[in-house]
């Protein structure tokens, strides 16, 4: 899991803010104040979320904002789940890309947090009419865009730290300050663990997250294991290059090795070229590749980063 961004754009978010987003609201008091009527369980809710699938997978880079996994088969997760935040189901700011197996199977509606400080959501009841819906329209949950809203971003998400959510927020919070990976040759896996200097709270964070996106689970282990191998692959270029180098300064050159390498990343070895040049060349070629696995865009970027930068110590890669 990375820090992800919002992208506040008007033209991108002209859907879920404004008039547009209050027209949103009142639909969903209306829904909630029919459920009362008929008392049932919960409302009957719209999926318009799924309006936002681009603009939520440009987000997370066409990755669960989760386990950083790369999908197919995609969820809008409600962060703050509807079954606890009715209020909240057509809010912007809760929803979050996420694969089928973080979100239905293992997340669901599971959302545990500090109980004195729970958010609170707007009074409905089943006589109220419609205007006195329209007035509680624009005043439960932030505009994405207007920071004048009688709900301010800023406010909302001091109201939601308040609470005390004892799962990381991809967005909200810095998941890659959480975390160590360890690779196990023998059984092929990576697993995900705490940082060694968290603290008491920080740890349980940590532990509802492991436990609740089901970051380690077994496939998900296995996946992130291949992705090890070819991060380590390019670590042992890298080294070999540089070796290389080495070896062309001192005069005594191992060629066959050196062309195994130029082989292993498909570089041409080219009659007018030197082998310094071409040393420098695949060099280059693997400082790239580890740049490109490292970025936000790649599959597994936070486990990448935290081998490249802070398990290897490789510098000259810095994003």
């Amino acid at each position: 899991m990375i820090q992800l961004k919002r992208i506040n754009q008007l033209e991108e978010l002209k859907n879920f803010s404004g008039e547009k987003r209050i027209e949103k609201e009142l639909k969903l008091l209306e829904a909630k104040r029919l459920q009362l009527k008929e008392g049932k369980k919960k409302p009957k809710l719209s999926t318009i979320w799924r309006a936002a699938k681009d603009l939520l997978k440009k987000e997370s880079s066409d990755k669960c904002a989760y386990c950083e996994e790369e999908i197919e088969s995609y969820n809008i997760d409600h962060f703050r789940p509807t079954s606890k935040y009715w209020w909240l189901a057509y809010c912007y700011e809760n929803w979050i890309y996420s694969c089928v197996v973080c979100n239905r199977d293992m997340k669901s509606d599971h959302f545990p947090i500090n109980t004195k400080h729970k958010l609170k959501g707007p009074t409905v009841s089943a006589v109220m009419n419609s205007e006195q819906l329209m007035k509680l329209s624009g005043t439960f949950a932030p505009d994405p865009l207007d920071r004048n809203a009688e709900l301010s971003l800023a406010n909302f998400h001091q109201l939601c730290h308040q609470e005390e959510p004892k799962l990381i927020h991809p967005y909200l919070d810095s998941p890659e300050s959480f975390f160590q990976w360890k690779a196990d040759p023998y059984l092929k896996r990576v697993e995900l663990i705490p940082t060694s200097n968290l603290t008491e709270t920080e740890l349980e964070r940590f532990e509802k997250s492991e436990l609740h996106y089901g970051l380690n689970r077994d496939l998900l282990k296995k996946k992130r294991y291949q992705t090890y191998l070819q991060l380590r692959h390019q670590k042992g270029y890298l080294n070999t290059c540089n070796r290389l180098l080495q070896q062309t300064e001192d005069g005594n050159l191992n060629i066959t090795e050196a062309a195994a390498l130029l082989e292993n990343l498909f570089i041409t070895k080219a009659p007018t070229l030197d082998w310094p040049i071409l040393l420098k060349k695949a060099t280059e070629k693997t400082e790239h590749n580890l740049k490109e696995m490292v970025d936000q865009n790649f599959e597994f970027a936070a486990m990448n980063r935290y081998f490249v930068f802070q398990e290897w110590k490789l510098t000259g890669l810095e994003l």
